[in-house]
């Protein structure tokens, strides 16, 4: 069975309180999703996954700094 890590919100904001970036190990699981509804999402701090990493809100998603899965897939 697939490890993933699931995260799923009204609203989603990414980020530190020490402003520094966000990693997620090869260990964090073997996958990424993260959902939120009409809130949205925000990306506020660098955001680097290890693995397959899925994005779905029925509200804005908002990028404002780096965000890599190093070569995995994005959607």
């Amino acid at each position: 069975m697939d490890r993933f890590q699931r995260i799923k919100v009204d609203q989603l904001a990414i980020g530190t309180s020490a402003g520094g970036p966000v990693t997620l190990a090869d260990t964090a699981g073997t996958s990424l999703v993260l959902t939120s509804g009409d809130g949205g999402i925000l990306v506020d701090r660098p955001l680097s996954t290890n693995q397959p990493t899925s994005i779905d809100t029925t509200g804005a998603l908002t990028i404002n700094s780096s965000l890599t899965t190093n070569g995995k897939t994005l959607n």
